[in-house]
């Protein structure tokens, strides 16, 4: 292992990776030793590297990013599905819908398309339920929303009135 690499994992990783190198030493034969030790520290090496470069640990059941959903701009109105509800007001995290004037970014209003239920006893972000898709229905008038769930949801621009559809999520484009 090479000096330089140490310093940057910090000082937290220095001590395992040289118990790595000494650990059951004694028990491989003279010429396997550093062999050995190399191969464990290599290992650990690897594994801190991964901590690092992508920030978690292997096994963590964190949630994954919710999918990055395009938004839509019609008529001088950019809808997005809002990943933030707190940020606008709202308790929960996904299933809102802001309408942004297209131009200034101002928001012009906010729906939750959807509630999100929470259980107590289990972390929140493990129970958010994100919109995973977004489509213009072909008159303009509504936009058609999936998420994550497989829910379907039809929310009508002019009104903000949100119907529940029935079937799996969007796949393709409307069938309006």
């Amino acid at each position: 292992m090479t000096p330089t690499v140490v310093p940057i994992l910090g000082n937290c990783v220095q001590p395992a990776i040289a118990a790595a190198m000494t650990e059951e030493a004694p028990r491989l034969p003279p010429d396997r030793r550093n062999h050995g030790a190399d191969l464990r520290a290599s290992a650990l090496l690897t594994g801190c590297l991964l901590v690092v470069a992508t920030g978690s640990v292997a096994g963590d059941k964190k949630r994954q990013e919710p999918a990055i959903v395009p938004h839509i701009e019609h008529n001088g109105i950019r809808y997005e599905a809002e990943q933030s509800g707190p940020r606008l007001g709202y308790s929960q995290d996904g299933g809102i819908v802001a309408a942004r004037d297209a131009a200034t970014g101002e928001l012009q209003w906010s729906r939750r398309v959807y509630p999100v239920h929470y259980d107590t006893s289990i972390e929140s972000d493990k129970q958010e339920v994100f919109i995973s898709a977004m489509t213009l229905n072909r008159d303009g008038a509504s936009i058609l929303i999936a998420n994550e769930a497989g829910e379907r949801f039809e929310l009508r621009l002019s009104t903000c009135e949100v119907r529940t559809i029935a079937g799996p999520g969007i796949s393709g484009p409307p069938d309006r």
